[in-house]
């Protein structure tokens, strides 16, 4: 199964609505007129602090702010950034950028820059103090906005109304200190509509993370603050966050597989704690194994893709494939005799209440078919597939190994007579 998700989506590929949608996902494919992500390279913030953050429990929460105290944008670190910015539109910043652009060929769109507004000022205003970033800011502003000229009044006023230009909120200005700056690389190949594979953005998260690390080299010792890279700055990313999605892709694997290898282990506990035999345990959960593989492979067959549902469903696919060999199981190795006579009586036993619980459960699948919600459809395929597999698996394959190579059980008053 694969690792690409699609957008998340709660109607069936039947609906109506969802037609349209997937109409217009997949059948408009991008150009190179279309708008590519945003990547940030911000100075003088820290990661974000994420202590008691449950996004479950309390969605507002998402962590606090961290400034770089040690960011400094004198002027030593404005002729950094400029230069950056200079180099990044011709493309040369580093020899190993460039490798890795063209090595993944990828190409780099516009560039955001907040020194190229700035470059006017500085150029009309010569003598202005570059040292002291509070009052050059607060000049620079004025300059800006000509009708706000009470410094007070001023310094009351958001960034992101102070300064309305294509810089817009790369600039944090709180109206006392400077901040942050940041600067962004339009990433072509990455659009805001797409949801490309963990695989796919890994490489593109490596070239710009290799980027950030170049830029850290040029302008640190000058800015006093190492650069962050993020494709989701304060919301002007539309549709980004590409990062955190292939993250969750991650997230969405690994969690998949480390739920259904704990439902196998836990049904390898109960099997033994039922049989008190290793080679029915180990028998009965090769059987389960079996059951997910087979319905791993078919659901890919179908074309689902890994993402949250999916992940739930295999987490939980050990626990509805044990049912049935359990009871099989334990019912063999309760009974006494020689071999044929503990197959027949365990059939005898068993075999009518596993076949009733395999059909009972199957047709109450069935309405889940045409549900319109993705989740219970999605949940119906994959409860009458692992029921069906479990049961062949349990009947035919489980019971046909033990046929073959299991044994006579004496019941224990015979060994009493006997003795």
């Amino acid at each position: 199964m694969t690792c690409l998700c699609p957008c998340l989506q709660f109607l069936n590929e039947n609906h109506p609505f969802q037609k349209a949608i997937s109409t217009l996902n997949n059948n408009f494919g991008s150009n190179s007129q279309d708008s590519g992500v945003d990547i940030f390279y911000v100075w003088g913030l820290k990661d974000v602090d994420r202590t008691g953050v449950s996004i479950l429990f309390n969605t507002s929460n998402i962590g606090k702010v961290r400034y770089e105290d040690k960011f400094k944008f004198n002027a030593a670190c404005q002729d950094k950034i400029m230069k950056i910015c200079d180099d990044l539109k011709i493309k040369n910043t580093t020899e190993t950028y460039l490798k890795m652009i063209q090595r993944n060929k990828l190409a780099q769109g516009s560039i955001k820059c907040f020194m190229y507004d700035l470059a006017p000022f500085q150029a009309a205003n010569p003598t202005a103090d570059r040292s002291n970033p509070e009052t050059w800011m607060n000049s620079f502003l004025a300059v800006r906005r000509p009708e706000v000229d009470d410094e007070e009044t001023t310094k009351k006023i958001p960034i992101d109304q102070k300064y309305n230009t294509p810089g817009g909120s790369r600039i944090g200005w709180d109206g006392q200190r400077l901040k942050f700056v940041a600067i962004s690389v339009e990433a072509k190949a990455i659009t805001q509509w797409d949801r490309p594979s963990e695989e796919y953005m890994m490489k593109q998260y490596k070239v710009y993370d290799a980027l950030r690390e170049n830029l850290d080299h040029i302008a640190e010792d000058a800015c006093g603050s190492k650069v962050l890279m993020t494709d989701r700055f304060d919301g002007m990313a539309r549709g980004a966050s590409k990062f955190v999605f292939m993250n969750n892709q991650r997230v969405y694997r690994s969690s998949a597989i480390q739920g259904a290898l704990i439902g196998v282990a836990i049904a390898f506990v109960v099997l033994l704690a039922c049989t008190w035999s290793i080679l029915l345990t180990v028998f009965a959960t090769l059987s389960i194994l079996a059951t997910l593989v087979s319905v791993l492979g078919i659901l890919t067959m179908f074309g689902w893709t890994l993402g949250s549902v999916e992940a739930i469903l295999i987490s939980i696919l050990a626990g509805f494939s044990v049912d049935y060999v359990v009871h099989l199981a334990h019912a063999f190795s309760h009974n006494y005799g020689t071999l044929e006579e503990r197959i027949i009586d365990t059939f005898s036993e068993m075999g009518s209440p596993v076949l009733s619980g395999m059909i009972t459960s199957v047709l109450a699948s069935l309405p889940l078919f045409a549900c319109s919600l993705q989740f219970f459809e999605k949940f119906g395929s994959f409860l009458c597939l692992t029921i069906l597999f479990s049961w062949l698996f349990a009947n035919f394959g489980f019971m046909s190994v033990v046929a073959t190579i299991g044994g006579a059980k004496q019941h224990p008053s015979k060994k009493q007579e006997e003795k």
